[in-house]
C-alpha cells in the first residue's frame, strides 16, 4: 500500500469513527481488525445472547494464522514457475504467505503470545509429522546427529519452534500474523525475549511493575547472516513505540488482550506446513540434511 492510498484510508476511517462517536475526539490512527471490520451497530439484548452462536465447536484446527517470512533463495514466492510466485518479491523481502503481501526492509509487529514447540518432520524430505507442542521430553528419545539436529530412532528430526504471535501494521491497520523461528534463529528469538522481559515500568509509588508481553511494538529490520553452512536473510528487533502512545484509547491494546486469549485458550494456531518442495516453515523450502532452517 503506497503512500496516499494509506492516508485516504486512514482520512476514511477517521470520518466512520466522527461519525459513530460524535463526542469523541478521532485518536491519530484508527485501528482495524481486519480489512473486512464490520461498521459499528447497535447490539440489543435479543442478539446479544446470540454471541458466539454456532463457534461453540471451533478449536485451533479450525483457526489459522497465517504466517510471516522473510524470502529466501529458495522460497517458492521467488520462483516464477512456482503458483506461490508474486510478482516484484524480492530477496529479503517480509512475506504474508497467506495474503502474499510484501513488505520492504522492515515490518512493525507488537508481539502478543509466545510458546515453544517441538516440531517433528520425516525424514528423507517427508514432510510434516508432528506438532509436539511445548513437552520438551520428546528431546529425550532423540541423538545429536553430526550437524546437530535431533533425531529420533526412526530417522525423523524434532525442531525447537519459538513461535511468536503478534500482530502486524498494515498500512492503517493490524492484523494477526505467525512468526515460528528455528536453528540458528532460536538465538534471534532469545535475544528478543530478553529485550522484552528486560523492560518494566516504574509506578509513582516507586514500586516496579512488569508489563505484558505486547506493551510495546517492535521494528524487525531484516538483516544477513550465515555460517559455515551458507548464508540467508534473518532479522534484528529495535524498540519501537509503546502500544499506549499508539493509540491512547486502548483499542490497540484490547486487540492485543484478545489475540493472547485466543491463542492461550487454544482458539486459533500458527500454520506450520510442508508442500511438494521439501518440508517448510514460514513458505521457505528446506532439505532434511541442511544443519539451520532459514527464518
Amino acid at each position: 500500500m503506497n503512500e496516499e492510498s494509506w492516508q485516504k484510508k486512514s482520512l476514511q476511517h477517521q470520518k466512520e469513527y466522527m461519525m459513530n462517536n460524535p463526542n469523541e475526539k478521532p485518536p491519530n490512527e484508527i485501528i482495524e481488525v481486519h480489512k473486512t471490520s464490520m461498521p459499528a451497530m447497535h447490539i440489543d439484548a435479543e442478539l446479544q445472547k446470540m454471541q458466539g452462536m454456532g463457534a461453540e465447536n471451533v478449536s485451533a484446527k479450525d483457526v489459522l494464522i497465517p504466517r510471516l517470512t522473510i524470502l529466501q533463495k529458495l522460497s517458492p514466492q521467488l520462483a516464477k514457475k512456482k503458483a506461490e510466485y508474486i510478482d516484484g518479491a524480492e530477496l529479503g523481502d517480509f512475506c504474508n504467505v497467506a495474503t502474499g503481501d510484501v513488505y520492504k526492509e522492515a515490518v512493525l509487529v507488537i508481539p502478543c503470545h509466545f510458546t515453544t514447540a517441538y516440531i517433528e518432520w520425516g525424514k528423507n524430505r517427508s514432510g510434516l509429522v508432528a506438532n509436539h507442542g511445548d513437552n520438551a521430553s520428546i528431546l529425550k528419545k532423540t541423538a545429536r546427529g553430526d550437524k546437530n539436529q535431533n533425531i529420533l530412532p526412526n530417522g525423523n528430526v524434532i525442531s525447537e519452534t519459538a513461535q511468536w504471535y503478534c500482530l502486524l501494521q498494515d498500512g492503517a491497520s493490524w492484523t494477526r500474523i505467525f512468526i515460528p523461528l528455528t536453528s540458528t534463529n532460536l538465538k534471534h528469538s532469545r535475544k528478543w525475549m530478553t529485550l522484552c522481559r528486560t523492560e518494566s515500568v516504574q509506578m509513582p509509588d516507586g514500586q516496579l511493575w512488569k508489563p505484558p508481553l505486547f506493551w510495546r511494538s517492535w521494528k524487525l529490520v531484516a538483516v544477513e547472516d550465515s555460517n559455515d553452512q551458507g548464508d540467508w536473510i534473518t532479522f534484528k528487533p529495535e524498540k519501537g513505540e509503546s502500544v499506549m502512545d499508539i493509540d491512547p484509547s486502548r483499542q490497540l491494546l484490547r486487540m492485543c488482550m484478545s489475540f493472547y486469549e485466543d491463542v492461550k485458550g487454544n482458539i486459533v494456531r500458527g500454520e506450520i506446513v510442508d508442500d511438494d518442495s521439501g518440508r517448510t516453515i514460514n513458505g521457505t523450502a528446506t532439505s532434511v540434511d541442511d544443519k539451520d532452517i532459514p527464518f
